[in-house]
């Protein structure tokens, strides 16, 4: 630990997140444009600077003005980066939380697990290195993978179960069982506080199947109606935002967002909106001020049924893409439940996307509509229509080797859990509470 934090502040003292912000705005202008083998292999070149340089960059790019650091995306598309530098050891997706405590408190901490890519190492120290960076950052588990692998299940993820999807899901849940006559503050409980609370807590510990168990029999046959239904039509948005993470059209939908947040070509500026203003978010804010503290919400049957539909299209897209068991799991189930899922139980679906990149910010407002739309017009059609149950997917979720690894993780679990108090202060300033 010890070395692992020299490592740490050796570099921040030659690399100041402010230093690395402004290196990389010099760094990538022009590169959108002209995003050329030389440029990237020189940008490379920078081996322990420039990953800090692309994980802040793309967490804020949109300070730097029209063009601004999009080369971080630029340099992903670049079949030279296959030529990686020695190690990668990405910060977290919430570095206004890494920033405060590193500039204000002096003490690394972290709430998520990392990734390392040691290809190209060059004087046999990368691992030490890379492994130095996750210890130092906090990271309670560090994941072996390679710089391509990361970078799609990493930005895909993002748009899937981590931040888009769950969205999507819980704004259709929240009008069906509104529309059936559920009480709004019952159905936020049965669809929010259900996911990102007892099913994430049941899920991070004890594995998917142990949520499953905990149900009645009648239970049990309204989870595999919800799981049936639901599968194949996440599985479809998956697969499509997956390729379009590959292919770089993600990345470059991502980049021309950016460049829309300005005024150009005679058309106005659009920034990113709010997206925790409509009533579903507002009857969370009602249900969050009377919860109890340690409630975790109701288990329903129905919702966890979606959820883990959702967790299992993703964890097999990922799957027959090549990504390794441990990618797979932090990719769908680890950073979900344990990472981000908390921030949304603490304040809502703003808190949790928000926190994150620009990159993350923009794809899931793009790919949660999509989730919420299909759902909608096919997984629930499906259910009203008393479609029989796909007995071959549930015969394929009860013996998949997943909950194999899941289980060795949940075994790896560190004993405290993510605290995101509702007054945090580590958070994007607009995200702050008032009275702060």
């Amino acid at each position: 630990m010890a070395r692992a934090a020299t490592y740490l502040r050796s570099v921040y003292s030659l690399f100041s997140i402010q230093f690395a912000l402004e290196f990389g705005k010099k760094k990538f202008q022009g590169l959108c444009e002209d995003c050329t083998a030389r440029k990237t292999k020189e940008l490379l070149k920078h081996r322990y600077a420039i990953w800090i340089t692309l994980e802040c960059a793309a967490h804020d790019f949109e300070a730097y003005g029209p063009g601004g650091a999009s080369g971080a995306g630029a340099l992903l598309q670049e079949p030279v980066a296959a030529a990686a530098p020695p190690m990668k050891a990405p910060p977290p997706p919430l570095p206004p939380t890494i920033t405060y405590i590193i500039q204000e408190e002096n003490t690394p901490v972290n709430c998520h697990s990392s990734d390392i890519d040691q290809t190209g190492d060059i004087d046999g120290r990368a691992t030490d290195v890379a492994l130095g960076w996750s210890v130092a950052l906090g990271s309670p588990f560090t994941f072996a993978t390679t710089l391509e692998q990361e970078y799609k299940s990493d930005i895909f993820g993002e748009r899937g179960i981590l931040l888009g999807a769950v969205h999507g899901i819980v704004e259709s849940l929240f009008r069906r069982y509104t529309e059936n006559g559920m009480d709004e503050d019952l159905a936020y409980k049965n669809t929010v506080e259900s996911i990102t609370g007892i099913i994430s807590r049941t899920i991070s510990t004890k594995g998917m199947l142990s949520v499953y168990e905990s149900f009645s029999e009648e239970g049990k046959k309204e989870f595999q109606t919800a799981y049936s239904a639901s599968y194949y039509p996440c599985m479809d948005i998956l697969y499509e935002c997956y390729e379009d993470v590959a292919c770089g059209s993600e990345i470059r939908s991502v980049v021309l967002a950016g460049r829309r947040f300005y005024e150009k070509d005679g058309l106005p500026a659009f920034p990113m909106g709010k997206i925790d203003q409509t009533r579903m978010w507002k009857v969370g804010e009602r249900v969050r001020a009377t919860r109890p503290e340690g409630d975790l919400g109701p288990l329903h049957p129905f919702t966890a049924g979606v959820y883990m539909a959702l967790m299992m299209a993703q964890i097999e897209v990922l799957r027959k893409k090549g990504h390794s068991y441990s990618e797979i799991i932090n990719e769908s189930v680890i950073e979900s439940v344990d990472s981000l899922n908390p921030f949304m139980h603490a304040r809502g679906v703003s808190f949790m996307v928000d926190n994150c990149s620009t990159t993350a910010r923009l794809g899931s407002r793009k790919w949660a509509p999509r989730f919420d739309y299909i759902l909608t017009q096919q997984a629930l059609v499906s259910v009203d229509k008393n479609a029989p149950i796909n007995q071959d997917l549930l015969s394929n979720f009860f013996s998949d080797p997943v909950h194999g690894a899941i289980q060795v993780c949940a075994e790896l679990r560190p004993t405290v859990d993510i605290s995101v108090p509702q007054d945090a202060d580590f958070v994007r300033p607009e995200l702050r509470q008032p009275s702060d």
